[in-house]
């Protein structure tokens, strides 16, 4: 009998929820930055086992769609452990147990904790008899991660394995330009940006990628080529490079920047 469950990541900006997923998943898949609301849609990845399977959704945060409860069975609310609870946690904990469905499980964790002097961790107050909690964890050292699997195995229910395509090279491709975006572009960065890959051939040795962007306004336009095209020289090498390492083989990558296309 295999076992199959789909996890979401929820919680505030910058609570970790985009490096954890990258720690699960096992490759990077989901941009990271210390910019919040860095994650704009939702991506997917699995970790298969013996006989389990896992499809983690990396969430972009709050406010959060209804729709994108309804598919899920484990929801993990991280909480930044030099934050600590917030008021604003407090009520988004709340509307997440008004809104998921009665049989989702909800697990409620610190994450970061490596980051907190002497490890002296806050502690979550049980204001609901609805969630679990577990011990804090820490992707950068890998602490408790293993015990996170071990609550995800229990939890899941039984069933086939997942057929998906979310984990795809232009998915991926796309996150790494994403990311490179918001590195070289800073507090100056357009939310409103898309990231499309138009042509991707790839053989032994080189993969040949052609990718846009879509910024929503002229102006941004102008930010992301800069003077001359220093910028988008500069993004595009960075995502060639990040390219080159995931997928271990040399990367011919062109970028350009279009207005006028809403792509989704």
């Amino acid at each position: 009998m295999t076992k199959s469950g789909t996890i979401a990541f929820l919680g505030l900006p910058n609570a970790g929820k985009s490096s954890f997923f990258n720690s699960c998943v096992g490759t990077k898949m989901a941009a990271v930055g210390r910019k919040p609301n860095l994650t704009i849609q939702g991506v997917q990845g699995v970790q298969t086992f013996k006989d389990a399977q896992f499809l983690f959704m990396d969430n972009p945060g709050f406010p959060l769609r209804i729709t994108f409860l309804e598919n899920v069975d484990i929801l993990c609310y991280l909480i930044n452990a030099t934050v600590g609870w917030t008021e604003e946690d407090r009520r988004w904990m709340e509307w997440v147990e008004k809104n998921k469905r009665p049989e989702s499980k909800l697990l409620v964790f610190l994450s970061q904790i490596d980051r907190v002097p002497g490890y002296e961790v806050p502690v979550l107050p049980k204001f609901s008899e609805s969630y679990e909690k577990i011990e804090p964890l820490s992707c950068k050292r890998k602490e408790n991660i293993s015990l996170f699997f071990e609550k995800l195995y229990c939890m899941i229910p039984n069933g086939a394995w997942i057929s998906h395509s979310a984990s795809s090279q232009e998915q991926l491709i796309q996150e790494h330009l994403r990311e490179a975006l918001f590195r070289s572009l800073g507090q100056e960065v357009p939310y409103g940006c898309k990231t499309r890959v138009v042509h991707l051939k790839e053989d032994e040795k080189v993969i040949h990628i052609k990718t846009e962007i879509y910024p929503s306004k002229q102006n941004h336009k102008q930010m992301i080529i800069g003077k001359g095209g220093e910028k988008i020289r500069c993004i595009s090498q960075h995502t060639r490079l990040s390219l080159e390492v995931l997928f271990q083989k040399k990367v011919f990558l062109t970028t350009e920047v279009k207005l006028g296309r809403n792509i989704q």
